[in-house]
């Protein structure tokens, strides 16, 4: 899979761990090895995040996701999410 393009809000590139945490972090103390905003920021760091993301949908049944692709990666702050229908905001 191709890597996605990892982007803060102010359009900064990421490229490392290092370039997350000081473009995009979701600050101190919430940014550290074991939780969620790391382990995300690491695995499409490494390439493998959107494969990760994606993998499930595809394999739920639950509709037809072998067509979806993410072409790019805003990182920073919360982030919103439509599901069925309704905008889910994410801290």
């Amino acid at each position: 899979m191709t890597p996605v393009s990892l982007r803060n809000r102010e359009n900064e590139p990421i490229e490392s761990l290092s370039d997350w945490e000081l473009r995009a972090s979701p600050g101190p103390g919430r940014w550290k090895e074991g939780y969620s905003a790391h382990g995300l920021a690491k695995a499409l760091v490494d390439g493998r995040g959107a494969e990760d993301l994606l993998s499930p949908l595809r394999e739920s049944g639950a509709g037809d996701f072998e067509g979806l692709r993410l072409e790019r990666t805003i990182a920073g702050g919360p982030s919103e999410m439509v599901a069925r229908g309704q905008s889910v905001r994410a801290m």
